[in-house]
Protein backbone atom coordinates (compact mmCIF):
# COMPACT_ATOMS: atom_id res chain seq x y z
CA UNK A 1 0.00 0.00 0.00
CA UNK A 2 0.97 3.48 -0.57
CA UNK A 3 1.27 6.62 -2.53
CA UNK A 4 2.24 6.12 -6.10
CA UNK A 5 4.22 9.17 -8.49
CA UNK A 6 4.28 9.64 -11.81
CA UNK A 7 5.99 12.43 -13.99
CA UNK A 8 4.49 13.74 -17.16
CA UNK A 9 7.49 13.45 -19.50
CA UNK A 10 7.19 15.57 -22.96
CA UNK A 11 10.21 13.72 -25.22
CA UNK A 12 8.23 11.28 -27.02
CA UNK A 13 5.27 12.66 -26.70
CA UNK A 14 3.01 13.77 -23.91
CA UNK A 15 3.22 10.55 -21.22
CA UNK A 16 2.98 9.23 -17.81
CA UNK A 17 6.05 8.14 -16.37
CA UNK A 18 6.03 5.72 -13.02
CA UNK A 19 9.15 7.35 -10.51
CA UNK A 20 8.48 5.23 -7.29
CA UNK A 21 5.80 4.16 -4.68
CA UNK A 22 5.84 5.92 -1.24
CA UNK A 23 5.19 3.28 0.85
CA UNK A 24 3.28 3.42 3.88
CA UNK A 25 1.43 1.21 6.67
CA UNK A 26 -2.16 2.09 5.09
CA UNK A 27 -3.49 3.50 2.11
CA UNK A 28 -3.55 7.29 2.15
CA UNK A 29 -6.93 8.90 1.99
CA UNK A 30 -5.78 12.14 1.53
CA UNK A 31 -2.63 13.98 0.23
CA UNK A 32 -1.29 17.08 -0.63
CA UNK A 33 1.98 18.70 -2.78
CA UNK A 34 3.71 21.69 -1.82
CA UNK A 35 4.37 23.49 -4.49
CA UNK A 36 7.93 24.02 -5.49
CA UNK A 37 9.07 21.46 -3.45
CA UNK A 38 9.71 17.87 -3.68
CA UNK A 39 7.61 16.97 -0.86
CA UNK A 40 4.20 15.45 -0.49
CA UNK A 41 2.19 15.04 3.16
CA UNK A 42 -0.21 12.09 3.29
CA UNK A 43 -3.23 10.59 5.91
CA UNK A 44 -4.11 7.42 6.13
CA UNK A 45 -7.35 7.73 8.43
CA UNK A 46 -5.46 7.39 11.98
CA UNK A 47 -3.93 10.32 13.96
CA UNK A 48 -0.48 9.99 11.89
CA UNK A 49 0.60 12.89 9.74
CA UNK A 50 3.20 12.21 7.60
CA UNK A 51 5.43 14.68 5.13
CA UNK A 52 7.92 12.67 2.46
CA UNK A 53 10.43 13.65 0.35
CA UNK A 54 9.73 12.93 -3.27
CA UNK A 55 12.94 12.40 -4.31
CA UNK A 56 14.26 9.66 -1.96
CA UNK A 57 10.86 8.02 -1.03
CA UNK A 58 11.38 8.69 2.42
CA UNK A 59 9.88 10.05 5.65
CA UNK A 60 10.55 13.53 6.18
CA UNK A 61 8.71 14.71 8.66
CA UNK A 62 5.79 13.15 10.44
CA UNK A 63 3.37 13.96 13.83
CA UNK A 64 2.26 10.55 15.25
CA UNK A 65 -0.49 11.77 17.48
CA UNK A 66 -2.62 14.62 16.47
CA UNK A 67 -5.32 13.75 19.05
CA UNK A 68 -7.90 12.89 17.02
CA UNK A 69 -7.84 10.60 13.62
CA UNK A 70 -7.42 12.65 10.27
CA UNK A 71 -9.78 12.86 7.31
CA UNK A 72 -8.13 15.64 5.04
CA UNK A 73 -5.00 17.07 4.97
CA UNK A 74 -3.56 20.37 2.62
CA UNK A 75 -0.86 22.64 2.40
CA UNK A 76 0.06 26.14 1.68
CA UNK A 77 2.06 26.91 -1.55
CA UNK A 78 3.66 30.17 -0.04
CA UNK A 79 4.19 28.89 4.02
CA UNK A 80 5.56 25.98 5.70
CA UNK A 81 2.13 25.90 6.69
CA UNK A 82 -0.40 22.65 6.67
CA UNK A 83 -3.20 22.28 8.26
CA UNK A 84 -5.59 19.44 8.76
CA UNK A 85 -8.78 18.08 9.00
CA UNK A 86 -10.18 15.10 11.99
CA UNK A 87 -13.11 13.63 12.84
CA UNK A 88 -13.40 15.40 16.20
CA UNK A 89 -14.60 18.49 14.57
CA UNK A 90 -11.50 20.11 14.60
CA UNK A 91 -9.33 22.20 12.15
CA UNK A 92 -5.58 22.39 13.31
CA UNK A 93 -2.77 24.34 11.55
CA UNK A 94 0.78 23.96 11.81
CA UNK A 95 3.33 26.60 10.78
CA UNK A 96 6.43 25.19 11.40
CA UNK A 97 8.17 23.26 8.24
CA UNK A 98 9.17 20.16 10.56
CA UNK A 99 6.06 19.77 12.37
CA UNK A 100 7.30 20.33 16.01
CA UNK A 101 5.51 23.33 17.36
CA UNK A 102 2.06 22.59 19.00
CA UNK A 103 -0.87 23.11 16.10
CA UNK A 104 -3.34 26.03 16.09
CA UNK A 105 -6.93 24.22 16.98
CA UNK A 106 -9.84 25.68 15.74
CA UNK A 107 -13.42 24.62 15.69
CA UNK A 108 -14.66 23.70 12.64
CA UNK A 109 -17.20 21.68 11.57
CA UNK A 110 -19.44 19.45 14.51
CA UNK A 111 -18.70 16.46 13.02
CA UNK A 112 -15.63 17.23 10.99
CA UNK A 113 -14.77 17.93 7.93
CA UNK A 114 -15.09 15.83 4.68
CA UNK A 115 -12.32 17.84 3.18
CA UNK A 116 -10.08 20.90 2.79
CA UNK A 117 -8.11 23.17 0.90
CA UNK A 118 -5.69 26.37 0.50
CA UNK A 119 -6.06 29.04 -1.55
CA UNK A 120 -3.30 29.65 -4.47
CA UNK A 121 -1.79 32.46 -2.69
CA UNK A 122 -1.84 30.86 0.76
CA UNK A 123 -3.83 33.55 2.29
CA UNK A 124 -7.14 30.96 3.06
CA UNK A 125 -8.49 27.48 4.41
CA UNK A 126 -11.32 26.81 3.28
CA UNK A 127 -13.29 23.20 4.51
CA UNK A 128 -16.35 22.15 4.02
CA UNK A 129 -19.27 19.46 5.36
CA UNK A 130 -20.93 16.59 3.36
CA UNK A 131 -24.27 18.56 4.26
CA UNK A 132 -24.84 22.00 3.38
CA UNK A 133 -21.78 24.05 5.15
CA UNK A 134 -18.58 25.48 3.96
CA UNK A 135 -16.32 27.63 6.57
CA UNK A 136 -13.27 30.05 5.27
CA UNK A 137 -10.49 30.57 7.64
CA UNK A 138 -7.65 33.05 7.78
CA UNK A 139 -4.55 31.62 7.61
CA UNK A 140 -3.17 34.78 9.24
CA UNK A 141 -4.58 34.45 12.30
CA UNK A 142 -6.93 31.60 12.18
CA UNK A 143 -9.86 33.34 12.04
CA UNK A 144 -13.41 32.45 10.80
CA UNK A 145 -13.32 34.79 7.84
CA UNK A 146 -17.05 33.08 6.37
CA UNK A 147 -19.45 30.83 6.42
CA UNK A 148 -21.60 29.77 3.78
CA UNK A 149 -25.21 27.12 4.62
CA UNK A 150 -26.22 26.01 1.79
CA UNK A 151 -29.89 24.71 2.89
CA UNK A 152 -31.60 23.07 6.15
CA UNK A 153 -31.93 19.18 7.55
CA UNK A 154 -35.51 19.01 5.30
CA UNK A 155 -33.99 20.48 2.25
CA UNK A 156 -30.21 20.45 1.47
CA UNK A 157 -27.62 20.38 -0.68
CA UNK A 158 -24.96 17.77 -0.61
CA UNK A 159 -21.53 19.98 -0.61
CA UNK A 160 -18.64 18.35 -2.89
CA UNK A 161 -15.21 19.52 -2.98
CA UNK A 162 -14.89 23.19 -2.37
CA UNK A 163 -11.48 25.68 -4.28
CA UNK A 164 -10.98 29.26 -3.60
CA UNK A 165 -9.78 30.99 -7.04
CA UNK A 166 -6.83 33.60 -7.67
CA UNK A 167 -9.70 36.29 -7.32
CA UNK A 168 -11.63 35.63 -4.32
CA UNK A 169 -14.73 33.44 -5.57
CA UNK A 170 -15.42 29.95 -4.62
CA UNK A 171 -16.18 26.96 -6.58
CA UNK A 172 -17.64 24.09 -5.30
CA UNK A 173 -19.74 20.81 -6.50
CA UNK A 174 -22.98 19.95 -4.88
CA UNK A 175 -26.13 18.24 -5.56
CA UNK A 176 -29.43 18.91 -4.22
CA UNK A 177 -32.14 16.63 -2.24
CA UNK A 178 -35.06 16.85 -0.28
CA UNK A 179 -35.51 14.35 2.64
CA UNK A 180 -39.46 13.02 3.06
CA UNK A 181 -40.63 12.70 6.30
CA UNK A 182 -43.16 9.59 6.65
CA UNK A 183 -46.19 9.68 8.92
CA UNK A 184 -46.32 7.11 11.90
CA UNK A 185 -49.34 5.48 10.81
CA UNK A 186 -47.81 4.52 7.06
CA UNK A 187 -44.61 4.04 8.14
CA UNK A 188 -46.06 1.05 10.36
CA UNK A 189 -48.43 -0.06 7.79
CA UNK A 190 -45.89 -0.62 4.81
CA UNK A 191 -43.15 -1.96 7.82
CA UNK A 192 -46.20 -4.27 8.56
CA UNK A 193 -46.70 -5.67 5.03
CA UNK A 194 -42.96 -6.17 4.53
CA UNK A 195 -42.41 -7.85 7.76
CA UNK A 196 -45.37 -10.44 7.10
CA UNK A 197 -44.17 -11.59 4.10
CA UNK A 198 -40.61 -11.93 5.72
CA UNK A 199 -41.85 -14.09 8.38
CA UNK A 200 -44.57 -16.23 6.02
CA UNK A 201 -40.61 -17.07 4.43
CA UNK A 202 -39.50 -17.59 7.96
CA UNK A 203 -41.98 -19.60 8.89
CA UNK A 204 -41.82 -21.70 5.90
CA UNK A 205 -37.98 -22.36 6.18
CA UNK A 206 -38.00 -22.59 10.19
CA UNK A 207 -38.78 -26.78 9.82
CA UNK A 208 -35.57 -26.83 7.80
CA UNK A 209 -33.44 -25.51 10.37
CA UNK A 210 -32.30 -29.40 12.30
CA UNK A 211 -32.30 -30.72 8.83
CA UNK A 212 -28.95 -28.92 8.03
CA UNK A 213 -30.71 -25.50 7.58
CA UNK A 214 -28.09 -24.27 10.65
CA UNK A 215 -25.15 -24.79 8.93
CA UNK A 216 -25.52 -21.57 6.58
CA UNK A 217 -26.44 -19.55 9.59
CA UNK A 218 -23.84 -20.74 11.28
CA UNK A 219 -21.55 -20.03 8.66
CA UNK A 220 -23.28 -16.32 8.23
CA UNK A 221 -22.50 -15.40 11.99
CA UNK A 222 -18.84 -16.19 11.86
CA UNK A 223 -18.83 -14.15 8.67
CA UNK A 224 -19.89 -11.36 10.40
CA UNK A 225 -17.25 -11.84 13.10
CA UNK A 226 -14.48 -11.60 11.19
CA UNK A 227 -15.68 -9.02 9.10
CA UNK A 228 -16.42 -7.03 12.26
CA UNK A 229 -13.61 -7.98 13.83
CA UNK A 230 -11.38 -6.73 10.71
CA UNK A 231 -13.27 -3.81 10.87
CA UNK A 232 -12.90 -2.25 14.19
CA UNK A 233 -9.05 -3.90 14.08
CA UNK A 234 -8.61 -1.38 11.44
CA UNK A 235 -10.22 1.65 13.02
CA UNK A 236 -8.03 1.13 16.37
Amino acid sequence: SGLVVYRLATEKGARLEKLRVIAGDRVPISFAFRKGEDVVATVNGSKTITVWDLRSGWAKYEVKDTGAKVTAVAVSPASPVLAAAAVDGKLRIWRDEALESPPQVLDDHKEGAAGLCVDGKGKWIVTWARWNKINVWSLADGSLANTLDLGTDNNFMSVGPAFPTPDGAFLWAHCEGEVRRWSLPAAAGLSMAFGLVDLSFLGANAVKIPQGGWFPLVAAVGVYTVMSTWKRGREI
